[in-house]
């Protein structure tokens, strides 16, 4: 029986991640020489070429890229398998990884750090907020255990995908347009307002909505982070949509306003886990049982 050398392994992934032996042997800190002999051992063990030349560029063959599945899956094991030994899984106080879409409203990702919480009081929670790739590229890496979005993303054979719930959306501003509440939503009409980027999902709803009320606006900024747009809200600078459960507590301590709600308008919001050997029991029991 033929054993498989990791090292051997490693370095044809890099290659080919990197496409060139020299920029390979930059990132690895190995001689060009070395890692061309051992690319050449994995293809001799193996019995198939795993690149050819193109153009001066190595290009990988069906085999190589059948290959490369199989490294990064090994690997991606792996790095799993460090993170359940050095995370502190099975000590007294674990440790909680969760990510949070840059932009989410804050009030949610707080109610999931709580949810966590209560089902295991003696953990700690550490969260991180990025964009959904980056988030994606973590939980693949078992470098987070949770991650709540309002962008699923596309589909990705070893990310689950369950929807938490959705909320309904509506407009909230200063008590300068409290009058805007009166003959809602017509009211908005060249009103002054904070929006979501244009790559948010529910930018283009926000703008559905409006074209189909015939409402034309003014838009002021455009904010991806929540909070700026509220207290870019509550000095006066213009209206913003927000979820109901973030806004509530907003109004309930009267920094700002509810104005109105436009029929349809929710926003849906998402938990992503990584598919494991070994399961994380909290992130089995949020899956199971949070909802927005």
């Amino acid at each position: 029986m033929k054993w498989l050398n990791y090292h051997h392994l490693l370095y044809f992934r890099e290659i080919a991640k990197e496409g060139s032996i020299a920029k390979a042997s930059a990132k690895l800190l190995v001689g060009q020489p070395a890692l061309s002999y051992q690319l050449k051992q994995l293809e001799e063990s193996l019995g198939v070429l795993l690149f050819e030349r193109k153009n001066r560029a190595l290009v990988l063959t069906e085999a190589g890229t059948i290959a490369l599945e199989y490294a990064e899956e090994i690997f991606n094991k792996g790095e799993e398998f460090m993170q359940a030994f050095n995370s502190k899984t099975f000590l007294e106080k674990s440790r909680y990884r969760l990510g949070a879409l840059a932009g989410l409203p804050k009030t949610l990702v707080v109610k999931v750090l709580e949810e966590v919480k209560r089902l295991e009081p003696r953990c700690f929670v550490s969260t991180y907020e990025a964009e959904s790739d980056e988030l994606t590229e973590k939980l693949l890496k078992h470098e987070l255990d949770l991650v709540i979005t309002n962008d699923p993303g596309r589909p990705v054979s070893d990310v689950y995908r369950k929807l938490a719930g959705s909320a309904p959306v509506s407009v909230y501003g200063s008590k300068k347009f409290e009058a805007l509440q009166e003959n809602f939503p017509d009211s908005l009409n060249e009103a002054p307002f904070i929006l979501q980027t244009m790559h948010s999902k529910l930018r283009f709803d926000i703008e559905q909505v409006f074209m189909s009320n015939k409402i034309k606006y003014d838009l002021v900024a455009e904010c991806q982070d929540s909070s700026v747009k509220k207290m870019l809200a509550q000095n006066h600078q213009g209206l913003i949509f927000m979820p109901e459960f973030a806004g509530a507590a907003l109004v309930e301590n009267e920094n700002l306003i509810k104005i109105g709600s436009l029929s349809g308008l929710e926003e849906e919001y998402w938990l992503l886990s990584a598919k494991k050997l070994i399961n994380n029991p909290i992130t089995d029991k949020i899956l199971e049982s949070f909802a927005i």
